[in-house]
C-alpha cells in the first residue's frame, strides 16, 4: 500500500501535532456511547469503522446538512454490514452498495456525490487492510509513531472523493 505524502513544513506539522494533543478531550467528549467501547473497536470490524463512519459525514458543511447525510448513508451501510464478519466484506456487491447510497445521498437529496465516493474509498482502503478493523490499524500506526503520516493517508481517502474518474487511482474506479 502506498504510503501518504508526510507534510514538510513546519505549519503542517504544528497542526497535526495540536490535533494529537486534543485526543484525551476528543476521548472525554466523543467516545461516550456504548457502541464506541475500546474490546468492541479492537476486535469487530463494523464497530472500529463505525468509530471512523460517526465522523467521517462532517465535511466543512453545516452540521444539520452531515447529520441528514450520515441518517441517509448508514441504515444501508448497517443493512450490508452490521453482524457482519470481515470474512463477508470480500463478498459484498459494492456496484449495489454504491447504487443503494445513490439512490438517497446526491444532487436532489441530501449531500453531494462525493459523500457516496467517500464512502466507496474508506471500504475500498478497509479491504487493503490485513485485519480489515480500522481502529487496529489507526492504534498499530499511533504506536509505531506514525501520527501525522496515519492523519494524511485518512484524509487521502476524503481527498479522492473529489477527484474526477480520470484523475483516481484505477483501483476505485469502480463506480458505473
Amino acid at each position: 500500500m502506498p504510503t501518504a505524502p508526510v507534510p514538510s513544513s513546519t505549519r503542517e506539522s504544528q497542526a497535526v501535532k495540536k490535533i494529537a494533543s486534543l485526543s484525551d478531550r476528543y476521548c472525554r467528549e466523543n467516545l461516550y456511547l456504548p457502541h464506541f467501547d475500546k474490546k468492541s473497536l479492537e476486535k469487530n470490524w463494523w464497530a472500529g469503522l463505525r468509530l471512523f463512519l460517526n465522523h467521517s459525514f462532517f465535511q466543512g458543511r453545516r452540521d444539520e446538512v452531515s447529520e441528514k447525510v450520515e441518517a441517509a448513508a448508514m441504515p444501508i451501510l448497517e443493512r450490508y454490514f452490521e453482524g457482519k464478519s470481515v470474512d463477508e466484506l470480500a463478498m459484498t456487491d459494492f456496484k449495489k452498495l454504491d447504487d443503494d447510497l445513490v439512490a438517497v445521498i446526491g444532487k436532489g437529496k441530501v449531500g453531494k456525490n462525493r459523500d457516496v465516493k467517500m464512502l466507496v474509498n474508506i471500504f475500498t482502503f478497509l479491504s487493503t487492510l490485513t485485519e480489515k478493523n480500522l481502529t487496529l490499524y489507526s492504534l498499530e500506526k499511533i504506536r509505531q509513531g506514525k501520527l501525522a503520516e496515519h492523519y494524511y493517508e485518512l484524509q487521502s481517502i476524503r481527498r479522492l472523493s473529489t477527484l474526477g474518474a480520470d484523475e483516481q487511482p484505477l483501483f476505485v474506479q469502480f463506480r458505473g
